[in-house]
C-alpha cells in the first residue's frame, strides 16, 4: 500500500509508468505526493469492470479530439469518455528463486539444529551459551536432552551463532513449533510451489487454533489435480496429506495437511484463509512469466472454466465471491496481453453473497490463454469462428 511508504526508503520500489510512446515499463519511484485528507473522492470505473478510487485534482489520461494522449483531471470526466488503461503489465522484476520461511515466522523454531550448535558451544563454553539464548531454567543443554526434547527459537539460534562466529547453512534447518509437523526453511518458488499457492486460492483453507495447531486443506475431485497437490506436498513441504472423502454438491477428496508451520506462512503470504479473504499473494506478481502462468493454471482448474460453441464462441471465466482476488488475478492476465471484464451476479443458491466473473472472449485472447496457461485438466478444442 502507499502509505506503507511513507518515511521508507524507496531506493527499491518500482512502479508501473507510461512513457511517451504509449508502452507500461517499471520506473523507480523517486518520491511521492501526500495531500490532505479529502472529504469526497471520485470512483472510476470502466466498461471492463476496472476501477479506481481518486481524488477530484488526480489526472488520468485520455485522448484528444487530434488523436493525442493528454492528462485530464478526474472532476472533468464523463460517462461515456475513454481513458488510456494499460493492457499489458511487465512482470519478472522479482523473480525469487526461494524464501527462507523464518523471514515469514521468526517467532518459530529451529529443527536439526544440534550440530551448529554443539558447534557454537564448544567456541563458546556452555555457560556463555546459555547466557546468550538467554535460557532461565536449565542450561543451553536442555536443547539436547532426550527426555524432554525442545527446539531452539530462532532467534537464539541466530544470536548463539553470531557469537560464535559461525555460518549454518539454512537449506539444512527445519521449521518448527511444539508438536506440529515441521517444514523445510528454505522453500523453491518454482513452478510446483505456484501451483501449490493457486490451488490454494481456489480450493483450500487454513485453519489456526491455539490448542490443535494449524492446518491446510485443500479440496478437489479431479485425479489428476489430486496427484498434483500430494506430490507438491511431499516434494516441496515433506509431507504426505491425509486424504478424506467428503459429499457437498458432489464427491471430492480433501488433502488435509496438519502442519502449523505451513498453515502460518499462508497467512503470511496474504494469501487469505477463507473464500472472500482470498488474495493473489503479493510474491507472485513479481515473478516470471511462466511462474504467473503455473499459479494461474492451478487458479482456473479449480474455480475458472472454458466454454466453446458455434453460436457464441469461446470464453475463458473465473468466478470468485471475492471481488478483490478477481481484481488481482486480472492484472496477472495482463502479464500476457489478457483484458478480462469484470461482473458481479447476484446467485440464486445456498450462498448470499454475490460472485464476481472475470471473463474474456476475444479470439487471440483465449488462444493465448490456452497456449501460455491453459488447464491441468484436457483442453477443449478452440471453436474458430468466421467472421463475415
Amino acid at each position: 500500500k502507499i502509505k506503507e511508504l511513507e518515511n521508507k526508503d524507496l531506493g527499491k520500489v518500482y512502479v508501473p509508468t507510461m512513457g511517451l510512446d504509449l508502452r507500461v515499463k517499471l520506473s523507480k519511484l523517486t518520491d511521492f505526493i501526500k495531500h490532505p485528507k479529502r472529504k469526497k473522492l471520485l470512483k472510476i470505473k470502466t466498461k471492463t469492470g476496472r476501477e479506481i478510487t481518486v481524488t477530484h485534482d488526480h489526472s488520468l489520461f485520455a485522448s484528444t479530439k487530434n488523436f493525442e494522449i493528454a492528462p485530464i483531471e478526474c472532476k472533468n470526466l464523463k460517462i461515456g469518455d475513454q481513458i488510456v488503461i494499460p493492457s499489458y503489465m511487465p512482470c519478472g522484476f522479482n523473480d525469487i528463486n526461494f524464501i527462507n520461511v523464518f523471514d515469514y515466522l521468526p517467532e518459530f523454531s529451529v529443527q536439526n539444529f544440534e550440530d551448529d550448535v554443539r558447534k557454537a558451544i564448544q567456541n563458546l563454553g556452555g555457560k556463555k551459551a546459555t547466557e546468550i539464548c538467554n535460557i532461565g531454567s536449565g542450561d543451553i543443554y536442555n536443547y539436547f536432552r532426550t527426555s524432554q526434547k525442545t527446539n531452539i527459537p530462532f532467534s537464539s539460534f541466530t544470536s548463539l551463532m553470531a557469537a560464535s562466529n559461525l555460518n549454518y547453512d539454512i537449506n539444512n534447518l527445519k521449521v518448527k513449533k511444539g508438536t506440529s509437523l515441521s517444514i523445510p526453511a528454505t522453500i523453491p518458488i518454482n513452478d510446483e510451489f505456484c501451483r501449490f499457492l493457486g490451488y490454494y486460492i481456489s480450493e483450500g483453507y487454513y485453519s489456526l487454533k491455539e490448542k490443535s495447531g494449524g492446518s491446510v486443506v485443500i479440496t478437489n475431485s479431479n485425479p489428476e489435480i489430486m496427484k498434483d497437490i500430494s506430490e507438491i506436498s511431499q516434494n516441496l513441504f515433506k509431507i504426505s496429506p491425509k486424504r478424506r472423502a467428503v459429499e457437498s454438491l458432489g464427491s471430492s477428496i480433501q488433502h488435509q495437511l496438519h502442519c502449523l508451520p505451513l498453515a502460518e506462512l499462508l497467512s503470511k503470504l496474504g494469501c487469505g484463509r477463507t473464500c472472500n479473504e482470498k488474495r493473489v499473494p503479493p510474491i507472485v506478481f513479481g515473478l516470471s512469466k511462466e511462474k504467473i502462468a503455473a499459479f494461474l493454471r492451478a487458479v482456473y482448474s479449480g474455480d475458472g472454466s472454458f466454454t466453446s460453441s458455434e453460436s457464441s464462441g469461446n470464453s475463458v471465466r473465473y468466478s470468485s465471491i471475492s471481488k478483490k482476488l478477481v481484481e488481482d488475478i486480472s492484472y496477472l492476465l495482463l502479464n500476457f496481453g489478457i483484458v478480462a471484464r469484470i461482473t458481479e451476479r447476484k446467485q440464486n443458491g445456498i450462498s448470499k453473497q454475490n460472485l464476481w466473473i472475470l471473463e474474456f472472449k476475444d479470439r487471440k485472447m483465449v488462444e493465448s490463454f490456452l497456449n501460455e496457461i491453459g488447464f491441468v485438466r484436457k483442453i477443449p478444442q478452440t471453436i474458430i469462428k468466421k467472421w463475415a
